[in-house]
């Protein structure tokens, strides 16, 4: 079975700055999931996405999920610099987030055949600039690969992030969403030769998307490049 927990906040409050598609993100991720069938989706958005919810949602999850399911767990909203998720409700001096170090032990304790973290996300500064009205933002998450591969403990798990280290994650008006998200959208959904497979190989989208990115932000005059750590014993395929 699958089973999915879609974290997507846009509506932060001052002084932390307002996304323009992170909630779009999470919602367009879990619907495609959704519509696969057999799926237990939970979306937090928005005013749901509290410190709180986030913590009860990852502890249903960890009750719920079995031994052969597939769990994707994604976050696309403000980071911090020392590698916490930002909640809607976290104050103004962010002594209310979300550790990775955290998350980590709750991954940890989720009993799956397979496990897919997706972070689109800031963990170094993103706090400044007039995010919501430009037509192209930056997210400015920075790759630590130790807090990747810590997340990513044990086989079966996946962690992908949205950029490398010192890259800014981009958001663009122009596709309603952060680039990473976006172009995993349309790769779930088939590409190149893969287009009617009834099957995806993981590590083959992957690369799609890492190109597609790239390209994307090289058209913004930016540089992105998605990272990804896994612990995996077979060669993985999926479909969304």
């Amino acid at each position: 079975m699958f089973r999915g927990l879609f974290i997507g906040i846009d509506r932060y409050v001052a002084p932390i700055t307002r996304l323009s598609c992170a909630r779009s993100d999470a919602v367009a991720l879990g619907c495609l999931f959704e519509d696969a069938g057999g799926a237990e989706v939970t979306f937090l958005l928005d005013a749901e996405a509290t410190a709180e919810g986030i913590r009860t949602a990852l502890e249903r999850l960890k009750v719920g999920a079995g031994v052969d399911d597939l769990v994707v767990v994604t976050f696309s909203g403000h980071g911090t610099e020392d590698h916490q998720l930002v909640p809607v409700d976290a104050g103004p001096d962010l002594d209310n987030c979300v550790g990775l170090d955290e998350l980590a032990k709750h991954l940890d304790e989720i009993l799956a055949a397979q496990l897919i973290v997706v972070l689109d996300c800031c963990f170094s500064g993103g706090f400044g600039g007039a995010r919501v009205f430009a037509p192209t933002s930056a997210r400015s998450p920075v790759e630590d690969r130790g807090t990747l591969v810590e997340l990513s403990r044990g086989d079966g798990r996946v962690v992908l992030a949205a950029s490398g280290a010192g890259e800014p994650a981009l958001e663009t008006m122009r596709f309603g969403h952060g680039l990473f998200s976006y172009h995993l959208l349309e790769a779930l959904q088939g590409f190149g030769h893969f287009t009617t497979a009834a099957r995806l190989p993981f590590y083959e989208l992957l690369g799609h998307v890492t190109t597609a990115v790239v390209d994307s932000a090289r058209l913004l005059s930016c540089v992105q490049t998605p990272a990804c750590t896994a612990r995996s014993t077979a060669r993985r395929r999926c479909r969304g």
